[in-house]
């Protein structure tokens, strides 16, 4: 239902933050639920959500594989948003709780 990007951190920065952020959430009490299948860990990106049941599914797939192996470059963000939203990001559904500034 959807297509991503993996991301490979060149660092601990991000695997930090998480860790941090669990620890917060849980102090606060809301936390409970984290983890319970597996612990997140990926670096990827949603660049594609599917609405349409529809699609050229193998011709989108052909084009998935021959790019399977590309590298997109770096990506570097100067903030992250904290958001309460439903699992396809619905802009209906979505609203920024807080935005938290990145240090270089």
């Amino acid at each position: 239902e959807a297509v991503l990007v993996q991301g490979f951190p060149q660092d601990d920065n991000l695997a930090r933050l998480r860790d941090e952020l669990r620890s917060a959430l849980r102090a606060h009490g809301v936390g409970e639920n984290l983890d319970l299948r597996y612990k997140i860990v990926a670096a990827h990106f949603t660049v594609m959500r599917f609405s349409n049941p529809q699609a050229d599914w193998k011709r989108l797939l052909d084009f998935l594989q021959a790019y399977r192996e590309t590298d997109f470059g770096e990506t570097r963000f100067q903030s992250l948003q904290l958001i309460w939203n439903d699992w396809c990001v619905s802009a209906g559904a979505t609203r920024t709780i807080r935005e938290y500034a990145l240090r270089d």
